[in-house]
């Protein structure tokens, strides 16, 4: 259980969840100045375990669509936004790949937002380039491990979108570990 910007989110102790309690405000914060929801626009939350990023934005934007491979991540996740009486987020249950990017992303517009933060391994061959195929406005990815960082980096650029901001994240104190939240928009001719 912890509390974010006054929201409670209670997990299943198999869900990931960040170790760091007191820099999860400042992960919500940087990713909401980043990202810049409105109304108007969806937000697809890849690899969104409890529902953390997609419950925490989820009011400022027309949709959210969280996906997740664990199960009791989503069950805490579909719980949570219960509780929260949120009802703009649907969860589904997924591994994410190539193929069910397309699943995930098949009510999405070009500008639209997307907000991923994999496992260390980082993401699957043809995720990086099935999610830049629908032409997000701003994609902010959470890249847990600092030697992928420059292959997830280069996968971007291929696929046409360019780093804008980057936020270490200190999210193991006492470690040599850091997160980097990127923040990546489209190169002009991509636009």
């Amino acid at each position: 259980f912890h509390r974010v910007e006054g929201r409670s989110f209670l997990f299943s102790p198999l869900s990931f969840s960040q170790v760091n309690h007191a820099m999860l405000e400042k992960m919500i914060q940087a990713a909401r100045t980043f990202l810049k929801p409105t109304k108007e626009l969806r937000l697809f939350d890849l690899y969104c375990g409890y529902g953390l990023f997609a419950l925490s934005l989820a009011e400022e934007c027309r949709e959210v669509v969280g996906a997740e491979v664990s199960p009791a991540s989503i069950a805490s996740a579909v719980a949570n936004a219960r509780r929260q009486k949120v009802s703009n987020v649907r969860f589904l249950l997924t591994d994410i790949n190539e193929e069910t990017v397309e699943r995930i992303m098949h009510s999405a517009r070009p500008g639209d937002l997307v907000l991923l933060d994999p496992p260390r391994k980082g993401t699957a061959e043809g995720v990086i380039e099935r999610i830049a195929s629908y032409h997000p406005a701003r994609v902010v990815h959470i890249v847990c491990a600092i030697d992928l960082l420059s292959q997830q980096l280069k996968r971007w650029q291929r696929s046409g979108y360019k780093p804008i901001r980057a936020m270490p994240l200190d999210m193991f104190p006492g470690t040599s570990a850091v997160e980097t939240m990127l923040l990546l928009e489209a190169t002009e001719r991509f636009r």
